[in-house]
């Protein structure tokens, strides 16, 4: 009787109420989802409000669709059962209000978009469903907001230290993204960004070390080969120029709107020539830091990739060189002698301008120092 009463109530103050009565009362008769028809409806209604275009009420419904599920429809330790028919209802349910998170994490509005991404990270944190919550959130590295990609990059180091088990899934869903077809550098580069910032237990995480360690590599590469075809291009391209130097003249001094398309293309392939810098730096600091969990008997596996770091080594970012010829010290300390490519290398480093700069001498002298 007590409870009918209840329902009674809940069931006025949802028609009644305000819209944060509302909220609150199916919010409550949802928390029976499992057991009974009318939870499961306003279960329904809660993802129906997070469709809606009035942003404020939207994000509502969402943060308490969460705290259902984190608390009282799903376990904290286990996915549920297919079998199940109740498992199975509610599991139903929680795929549809991963559906209505994804497409809130779309929004043009950038409070809501992040509100979204947030409510992903905090749903990775359950077992129900990981794989594809996974998915949700890494696929935002690549969002078109700069702020929203930088923030999902935040938010999985985060998850990787509240759930330190699932990092090598974390691993494995990046390294998707990153050989996703036409994936922009700038996803890559937050996606590298994450791993760097994984804190790694060396008994635990040699298995996530080494799944890292192959995807810097493989990833330093395809950048070598981006740069030779790059460079190739340039080089045409100066041919053709020194052919016809008038018309290349005439062409420059060109106002107008071709003038400004012709800009606009050379800021963006500046562009992306600095992100791709920024990610090279990226990869060549995870390779440095995981080896040391990995082990410096994976060194001899990768010998392949010694040509592509002495490459790096003459990069026109001196950081990035210096962090190559670091790791170049490294891999080859370990079969004892270094060879004569290496020692050039290093001297022609000592002798770059951007030596005189403070912070950048104490790492190159230590390698030089450690040669001695």
């Amino acid at each position: 009787m007590r409870e009918n009463k209840e329902k009674k109530w809940l069931n006025a103050l949802i028609q009644k109420g305000t819209i944060t009565d509302k909220l609150s009362g199916l919010t409550i008769l949802g928390q029976s989802a499992r057991d009974d028809e009318e939870g499961a409806k306003a279960v329904k209604q809660l993802i129906s409000m997070m469709k809606r275009t009035d942003r404020r009420i939207s994000g509502m419904a969402m943060q308490n669709l969460l705290q259902l599920f984190q608390v009282n429809l799903l376990p904290k330790n286990k996915e549920l059962s297919v079998d199940d028919p109740k498992d199975a209802m509610i599991k139903e349910l929680y795929a549809s209000f991963i559906r209505a998170v994804s497409e809130k994490a779309k929004d043009t509005v950038l409070n809501s978009k992040n509100h979204a991404i947030k409510t992903l990270s905090e749903m990775a944190i359950m077992p129900e469903q990981r794989l594809s919550v996974l998915s949700e959130l890494v696929n935002k590295l690549g969002d078109n907001v700069k702020s929203a990609a930088s923030l999902t990059s935040h938010l999985i180091i985060i998850l990787s230290k509240r759930r330190p088990a699932i990092k090598l899934l974390i691993v494995e869903e990046i390294e998707r993204l990153v050989y996703r077809p036409n994936i922009s550098q700038r996803a890559q580069f937050y996606g590298i960004v994450a791993l760097n910032g994984f804190t790694l237990d060396p008994a635990k995480d040699a298995s996530v070390a080494n799944q890292m360690l192959k995807l810097y590599f493989s990833l330093f590469d395809d950048i070598f080969k981006r740069n030779e075809a790059r460079h190739a291009a340039k080089l045409e391209e100066s041919k053709k120029k020194k052919k016809n130097r008038w018309s290349q003249t005439k062409e420059h001094g060109k106002r107008g709107r071709k003038g400004k398309l012709l800009q606009k293309k050379k800021e963006m392939l500046d562009e992306a020539e600095s992100t791709e810098q920024r990610l090279l730096f990226a990869v060549l600091s995870g390779i440095g830091r995981v080896m040391n969990i990995a082990g410096a008997e994976n060194a001899a596996k990768f010998e392949s990739h010694l040509n592509s770091l002495f490459r790096a080594s003459h990069s026109h970012s001196f950081a990035s060189s210096l962090r190559a010829m670091l790791l170049l010290h490294r891999l080859l300390s370990v079969q004892g002698i270094l060879p004569d490519r290496y020692y050039n290398a290093l001297y022609e480093k000592l002798s770059d301008p951007e030596m005189l700069v403070e912070k950048s001498q104490h790492p190159l002298f230590w390698v030089w120092y450690s040669n001695l």
